[in-house]
């Protein structure tokens, strides 16, 4: 299962067959602003696509929604509502009975920051900002410190604010030392926020309609 590629698919390809394994799913946690998604090719070599119901992907793909659950083999895959970097965000939790949840958040925790909200259109800053502040306080509160977060942005990314250059993290230790779970206000954190952005490539505010058309 492959969260969130991008359109360069040969690697991950390879790396399924170097493990002597198939590519049977694509999971998207988001419509994509920054890079151009893979999930089309994934899909022509046999793997089936997973999305938002509210990204309203215009070609063949299983809608997901919050609440419902997922199985990969003896893999639970739980399915949480995350917006605020994208209004249709959603994350998922991996669970086994051996190992520690794994969390795929997509934009909506990175490690020491979250992803910008500001890359739907200037009327919605505010309203998707407030909707992250409640992501990061209530939508993993329930998640151990051990769950392992893999984001989907990194340090360099333009969708991403606060960024530790880190490619993966804990909760715990994001619930340590990142500054934007320090917020208590919801009115702070939406006036502080929008501050922090970088400005965006051009590109970004057409990339959506790409993604969601099918590449």
């Amino acid at each position: 299962m492959v969260v969130d590629p991008d359109r360069s698919v040969a690697r991950y390809l390879a790396a399924a067959a170097e493990r002597d394994l198939s590519i049977t799913s694509v999971l998207e946690t988001h419509l994509h602003a920054d890079f151009v998604r893979g999930s089309v090719e994934l899909a022509s070599w046999g793997g089936r696509v997973y999305a938002p119901e509210r990204s309203e992907l215009q070609f063949p793909h299983r809608p997901v929604r919050p609440g419902e659950r997922l199985r990969l083999g003896e893999l639970q895959i739980d399915v949480l509502a995350s917006p605020g970097h994208t209004p249709e965000h959603v994350s998922y939790v991996f669970r086994n009975e051996e190992l520690a949840p794994v969390l795929f958040s997509g934009g909506s925790l990175i490690a020491g920051g979250a992803a910008r909200t500001d890359l739907i259109d200037p009327s919605m800053t505010e309203t998707l900002t407030r909707a992250q502040y409640r992501t990061l306080t209530q939508a993993f509160a329930e998640l151990p410190d051990e769950t392992r977060l893999l984001p989907t942005h990194g340090g360099g990314s333009f969708c991403s604010v606060g960024s530790t250059g880190k490619s993966a993290t804990t909760l715990g230790q994001e619930r340590r030392g990142n500054r934007l779970l320090e917020f208590s206000s919801e009115d702070e954190f939406a006036t502080w926020f929008p501050t922090t952005f970088p400005a965006a490539p051009a590109y970004f505010f057409r990339m959506r309609a790409l993604n969601r058309s099918g590449p």
